[in-house]
């Protein structure tokens, strides 16, 4: 069956035989033509009687379920056809395919294959309805028998090349009929690290590399380390494939509460769903529980009930404690979440591993999720290593909650060349008020556009949370590669940490009350780096390129902001609008390469101790005064000694100082320390006053003839900061 990732597959009969004639009877139409083994066209002739013998043969290879064959099977759904559809798939045999031929079929209870038989299923044309609370197919794999496991320890396999790989060697408690290529699910009633609070419990997947008697070396390192009541079991070979149905549920379903998703499939290898569309569903859609290298490709879901108080979550593809699946392609309209994970809560000692172990590997390329009731995709607390790939998401219509375009909780998580529209927020990292961790994410060339909070949100140790308004001690987010257009903010954090480069912030037109930040940070500790913050578009509102939030009764109480690289496109409008490049308290900010393209009110270091900066503003308007980067200043000589505080937050290597005012002497009875070795600062006084610099340890200078240094007109004194004293430069 040739396949086509978007399209529709078609059946080529050109077998020889009987064989040959009478599948090409079966399928021929006057619209699809068929031949024989000699190309003679088919499309005419009477459908085949097979004999027995050759039903037996075609059986081998697939079963069509067909109500004159199967009694019960009704396709023109005016009845039930559960019992006819199952009976056909009883007769479908191992690793063969059951045919659902074209037409509408009721289904009141879960097909499922028999124990132990893995199946295909290709329903082209078919639609099943739900008619009650259960699945339209289930499959429920098993796990061999569980073994305990004494020891599981890092090591290296060597190879006749000389090449060493880690990996993990693990001793059973008796010797088992493993081979190698086998999948093993390792599992312990150890908590999960970071996931929320409960008894979420380790385990995962793992390959079998060689086995000496109860000694078995894996492929690969494990992830997790066990330690109590350590046991291991081998997944068998069962899988199911469901191939080109519709999928849908009656009417009365989507009021009622505890619905089973439309496919569910547990503890299976490489299950695939392909090519379906579901018109409704009351519950989720697709469900794969502890599944090893799972595929849904190609689905399209129209509508998913969401309500959480009646146990009706509307998720597109559930995932819980599988791993390496794979969603590829498709789309999800008013779900839930296209996509989502989680790993339920289980008792110590339980027999059934399902449920033990992180999410973790699934990759998702190329999924859209539009009008979503909360987040198009989201993760949860127990996740690893999920990656979405050219996804995208556009609009919301929150059923509770505040939406976004992706929600990362868990760890290590990636979203790369992906897209959100129309949101709340673009992507929100955070964790959830009872517990949990989120951290270690990276955001490569992520575009938002018209998002009315954030492009990207990272809020983590909330109120409520054990770590309530502490800093996080992990680094919560990699952006990479960062366009933002139209939003009412580029970044907000909180309690995070988080390393941005390569942004742009496209700043909205804005209203008369909006607020249009580039940066918002609360007890964050943000490095930035190549940012592009522009708001030449922007005709009203407030503009706040960077602003803090306040830090009261926060650990360690202060925002920390490092940026590299950084140009604020503003026109004069906005930039009167601004007043500050750097608003709010509490941030300590090292600045290097600073560009303003039109001088703000107030100069970047005002109000900001313990911080650093060096800028400059790249137009100038002639007007005497403007301060023009950090390494000049023109100050009042009355005002001189409360400015030194706001000069030597300069990182230039020489800054100049105009003495400037009314013709008043002033003293400088101290010099503040200098901001690095070796910088150079030069007063010139500009004003018929005089200033004097006072000579001495404690004035932190080191002059001229060991005196005061007094600068009258036309006068010039030039210091540079040796780690300890300002010394005075001498000319020859």
């Amino acid at each position: 069956m040739p396949q086509s990732i978007h399209g529709r597959r078609s059946v080529v009969v050109g077998g020889a035989g009987a064989v040959g004639a009478a599948l090409a009877g079966m399928f021929a139409s006057p619209t699809n033509a068929v031949a024989d083994a000699q190309g003679h066209p088919l499309h005419n002739r009477a459908p085949t009687v097979l004999t027995a013998a050759e039903q037996t043969t075609i059986d081998k290879i697939a079963v069509v379920a067909e109500a004159r064959r199967f009694s019960g099977i009704d396709p023109t759904g005016a009845s039930d056809s559960t019992t006819g559809l199952q009976a056909a798939m009883d007769a479908t045999p191992d690793g063969g395919t059951l045919l659902i031929p074209a037409g509408t079929y009721q289904v009141s209870v879960a097909l499922a294959p028999k124990s132990g038989k893995s199946i295909t299923v290709s329903g082209y044309g078919a639609k099943l309805i739900a008619t009650t609370t259960k699945s339209i197919i289930s499959l429920r794999g098993t796990y061999d028998e569980t073994v305990g496991v004494s020891s599981a320890a890092d090591t290296a396999v060597s190879f006749p090349t000389g090449q060493s790989v880690p990996t993990t060697v693990i001793k059973l408690a008796k010797t088992m009929s493993w081979k190698a290529g086998d999948v093993i699910k390792i599992v312990a009633d150890d908590l999960i690290g970071g996931s929320r609070p409960g008894s979420r419990r380790i385990g995962e997947f793992g390959v079998v590399y060689s086995v000496s008697g109860s000694t078995v070396t894996l492929a690969g390192r494990l992830r997790e380390t066990y330690q109590t009541n350590v046991r291991a079991a081998r997944i068998t070979r069962q899988t199911i494939n469901v191939l080109g149905l519709e999928l849908e549920c009656i009417a009365s379903r989507l009021t009622q509460t505890s619905n089973e998703a439309l496919l569910a499939f547990s503890r299976l290898l490489n299950p695939r769903v392909q090519d379906v569309r579901v018109t409704q569903s009351s519950n989720r859609v697709v469900s794969l529980n502890s599944c090893f290298g799972y595929l849904v490709e190609n689905v399209d879901v129209g509508y998913a009930r969401d309500a959480s108080g009646e146990s009706a979550l509307g998720y597109g593809v559930a995932d819980n404690c599988c791993s390496f699946g794979r969603v590829v392609g498709g789309t999800f309209r008013h779900v839930r979440h296209a996509y989502t994970d989680d790993t339920p809560e289980v008792p110590a000692n339980n027999s059934d591993l399902t449920y033990y172990g992180r999410t973790y590997g699934t990759v998702l390329l190329g999924v859209e999720s539009f009008m979503t009731t909360s987040a198009g995709f989201s993760t949860h607390h127990s996740s690893e290593g999920v990656t979405f790939s050219a996804c995208r998401t556009t609009g919301s219509v929150p059923a509770g909650g505040t939406p976004a375009g992706f929600e990362l909780r868990g760890r290590r998580h990636r979203i790369t060349d992906c897209t959100a529209h129309q949101s709340v927020n673009g992507i929100s990292i955070r964790t959830e008020s009872g517990g949990g961790e989120s951290w270690g994410h990276h955001i490569s060339n992520f575009k938002a556009e018209r998002m009315s909070g954030a492009a990207i949100v990272v809020s983590v140790n909330q109120s409520g949370h054990p770590n309530q308004n502490t800093r996080d001690s992990q680094l919560n987010a990699i952006v990479d590669g960062l366009v933002a257009t139209d939003c009412v903010r580029m970044l907000f954090t909180e309690n995070a940490v988080v390393n941005i480069s390569n942004a742009t912030y496209i700043a909205p037109e804005g209203v008369a009350d909006g607020l249009y930040e580039g940066f918002f940070a609360r007890n964050s500790q943000t490095l930035a780096r190549n940012i592009v913050l522009d708001y030449t578009y922007n005709k009203a509102g407030k503009p706040r390129p960077f602003i803090t939030g306040s830090t009261t009764g926060r650990d360690p109480g202060r925002q920390n902001t490092n940026i590299t690289d950084l140009d604020v496109r503003i026109t004069p409008s906005a930039a009167a609008r601004a007043y500050f490049v750097f608003g709010g308290t509490e941030n300590r900010v090292n600045a290097r390469q600073v560009r303003l393209q039109y001088p703000f009110p107030s100069t970047p270091g005002e109000a900001h101790a313990n911080s650093s900066w060096e800028w400059e503003v790249d137009y100038s308007d002639g007007v005497v005064g403007t301060d023009l980067s950090s390494g000049y200043f023109s100050v009042k000589a009355v005002l001189l000694a409360s400015s030194l505080a706001n000069i030597v937050r300069s990182s230039d290597k020489t800054v100049v100082v105009h003495v400037l005012g009314e013709s008043k002497s002033v003293s400088i009875s101290s010099l503040p320390k200098g901001r690095r070795r070796g910088q150079h600062w030069v007063f010139m006084q500009m004003t018929t006053g005089t200033t004097t610099f006072v000579h001495g340890t404690a004035a932190r200078t080191s002059l001229k003839s060991a005196g005061n240094r007094a600068l009258t007109k036309g006068r010039r004194l030039e210091l540079v900061w040796d780690g300890t004293l300002w010394q005075e430069m001498i000319h020859f």
